[in-house]
């Protein structure tokens, strides 16, 4: 207390009550916090991934594209089972490879 003003610790408590942060902008810096962290994760990994030596350290094989013909294969291979077969259904009266 001043002997001038007795009031004078409970204004400044009032004061320092409404400078304090309130519990919106406490979770919005949180919030700010981690949008910045993923944002932060995200340029790393990304310069990670577009960097020379990753790339480079990576073994290409031919594993990936022997899939693909594989899968390729099948599913021409399904389609012509397919049309054959509706082929079969329909019969001889429809010419089937006129439409497709």
């Amino acid at each position: 207390m001043n002997s001038f003003n007795p009031d004078a610790s409970l204004s400044n408590m009032w004061k320092a009550y409404n400078n304090m942060p309130s519990k919106t902008t406490v979770l919005d810096r949180i919030v700010e916090k981690e949008k910045s962290e993923e944002q932060a994760y995200i340029r790393r990994a990304i310069s990670q991934a577009t960097s020379k030596e990753y790339i480079l350290s990576k073994q290409v094989d031919g594993g990936f594209f022997k899939r693909f013909d594989q899968a390729k294969a099948e599913q021409s291979r399904n389609t012509r089972e397919t049309l054959d077969e509706i082929k079969r259904f329909i019969g001889k009266g429809m010419k089937v490879d006129a439409f497709v």
